[in-house]
């Protein structure tokens, strides 16, 4: 594939190849437009009409779950989540034939990976290290 670039007035040609990676991933805030509660059981009654949140789709528990279970219908593919309240909050409410599910997923599969270990994804809510080192705290 050809490509020109426009470098200092001149136009160069050139061959590139490129590789897209995608690696699909959660953000699942906590408590940004809405209670931790409300994300993750869409219980969307304390949002105003006028609130974003009103016209999301998705559960987070349900995110969880259906994730688990796309990774067990095709083994090429992989996810990798963040957020361990969360994830915290959707185990304990598993049975504990799911719980071995992910635990084959993450452990032998090696087709669910978990990053960051805080209780949230760090971000602007965890503006200093202060925060992010308690992120983590909490999230071990």
């Amino acid at each position: 594939m050809s490509k020109l670039l426009l470098v200092l007035g001149t136009f160069l040609t050139f061959s590139c190849k490129i590789n897209v990676h995608l690696v699909p991933h959660t953000h699942t805030d906590l408590g940004w437009l809405n209670t931790i509660d409300g994300y993750f059981y869409k219980d969307y009654s304390r949002a105003g009409s006028h609130d974003k949140v009103a016209k999301m789709e998705g559960a987070v528990n349900t995110i969880i779950t259906n994730v688990v279970d796309s990774l067990l219908d095709d083994p090429s593919r992989k996810f990798t989540w963040s957020e361990m309240k969360y994830f915290q909050m959707w185990w304990k409410l598993q049975k504990e034939a799911k719980k071995n599910q992910v635990r084959y997923l993450a452990n032998t599969a090696k087709q669910l990976e978990f990053v960051n270990g805080g209780w949230v994804a760090n971000d602007e809510a965890c503006p200093t290290y202060e925060d992010i080192l308690a992120n983590f705290i909490v999230g071990q």
